[in-house]
């Protein structure tokens, strides 16, 4: 079998050396870079099969390496392996949007990336070979996480099912080639089984190779379930607050078998008793500081109300939330969102349940005015309703915003506007009882 020349690419030389040794003993041929310009420079000048890159790499990002090589017609193929320390929804998502094929937690097993690498120069170089030696495997969920188990099956082409089991619950879902065509997780069938399993953080997993469903209950992608299901759970943060409460206290308790029918009553019922809210939407293209930007909001929101308030604080792969209890029948919102065109189909959601907007803009970053395209063709039918403000490093006339009514307040930083302004603006543009319940408070 031919030779595969593989790159290890980290600043770590702990890593590299113990990534080098583990793939020269299996007779691969291993190149080492320790800087990401150096690595990038190598990858144009000389044939590789497969990468695996640290994102935080000195010089270039492991996520701004894999960009540049899916841009390249020559290396837009190559399989790219990211590693991070802490592996989380926003980091997975970063690797998706960099066009990367997985990324594997540090410190990395054995075991795990030699699977990994092998059914990735399978597949590429051996596709017939792939699909006909498939192998059962199994493993932890901490350290191979669900979404990124169905990308390595949808990847490999892998026939059979997944079989996931956790404390109090178990799943399964079935792929035939590598598309998912079935899955189960209590009650729940098809694609909102998947939305259920995705969330999933501990757990053990085993494969089946070559088994069958009963029955075809999904046809959509992998890449449609996994942002619907990324988007269902933004909106549970947001609405259902009492649910993670109520299903950890359930389980504390033993009541495992009506956990999910009390948990489904309980979120029926706080939709239905939902109070008046008035949402605040910041769409962020400008600092990627969702969480302190809410703070920013949130303290500023405080000092204008001159009291203490509840608030209630989460965060998803998505966006940042806050809800501040102004009386027991009016709450303000406050959503921070990443403003990448990863997420376009999601601001439209957003958007359609917010009362205000405040966009941050630096139109001296790459692909803003085509982000800030996009969204304009979303606000303008909804521009007369919607106070929207704008915070930039650049004034109003540098013409990136088409829109009629913007405020604008141009800042060297962010966090250097007065926010009880801008949200004194917001409020004066808006007649709604929550104003009333906030100037009565004052």
């Amino acid at each position: 079998m031919e030779k595969f020349k593989i790159m290890i690419a980290d600043d770590d030389p702990t890593v590299i050396t113990y990534l080098s040794d583990i793939l020269l003993e299996q007779g691969y041929d291993v190149v080492r870079e320790d800087n990401g310009n150096d690595a990038v420079d190598t990858l144009f000048k000389e044939e590789f099969h497969l990468v695996i890159i640290d994102v935080a790499m000195p010089g270039m990002s492991g996520y701004a390496i894999c960009k540049q090589l899916r841009e390249n017609s020559q290396t837009k193929g190559l399989p790219v392996i990211l590693l991070a320390v802490d592996v989380d929804s926003s980091s997975r998502i970063e690797a998706w949007r960099s066009g990367a094929n997985i990324i594997l937690n540090k410190p990395i097993n054995k075991a795990e990336i030699l699977l990994i690498v092998e059914n990735f120069i399978t597949q590429n170089y051996y596709p017939e070979y792939f699909l006909s030696n498939i192998k059962g495997f199994g493993g932890k969920i901490e350290s191979f996480p669900v979404v990124d188990l169905l990308q390595f099956m949808e990847m490999g082409g892998k026939t059979g099912c997944i079989k996931l089991k956790s404390v109090l619950k178990t799943a399964v879902v079935y792929f035939d080639s590598g598309t998912i065509v079935h899955a189960e997780s209590g009650r729940l069938k098809g694609s909102n089984a998947i939305y259920h399993i995705i969330s999933w953080e501990e757990g053990l997993f085993t494969y089946a190779p070559n088994a069958q469903p009963e029955e075809v209950t999904i046809r959509e992608t992998l890449s449609h379930l996994l942002l619907e299901g990324v988007r269902l759970m933004d909106e549970e943060s947001r609405d259902n607050v009492a649910v993670d409460e109520l299903t950890n206290a359930l389980l504390k308790v033993g009541m495992a078998e009506d956990a999910e029918r009390r948990i489904e009553s309980i979120s029926q019922k706080v939709t239905k008793e939902k109070k008046k809210i008035f949402e605040i939407l910041v769409i962020d293209m400008w600092s990627e500081e969702r969480k302190n930007i809410l703070n920013f909001i949130i303290d500023g929101f405080v000092d204008y109300l001159g009291k203490e308030v509840g608030i209630t604080k989460k965060h998803s792969a998505i966006s940042s939330f806050a809800r501040i209890d102004i009386s027991p029948e009016v709450s303000l919102e406050i959503v921070v969102s990443s403003g990448k065109k990863k997420f376009n189909l999601l601001w439209q959601v957003f958007l359609e349940q917010a009362n205000a907007l405040i966009l941050m803009i630096d139109p001296r970053l790459e692909d803003t005015k085509d982000d800030v395209d996009e969204l304009t063709k979303r606000l303008k039918p909804i521009q007369d309703k919607l106070p929207v403000v704008v915070l930039s490093p650049v004034g109003e006339k540098a013409g990136i915003l088409k829109l009629e009514k913007p405020k604008w307040f141009a800042v060297p930083e962010y966090y250097m506007v007065n926010i009880e302004e801008v949200l004194k603006y917001i409020f004066d543009y808006t007649e709604s009882q929550f104003v009333e319940q906030v100037e009565m408070k004052r």
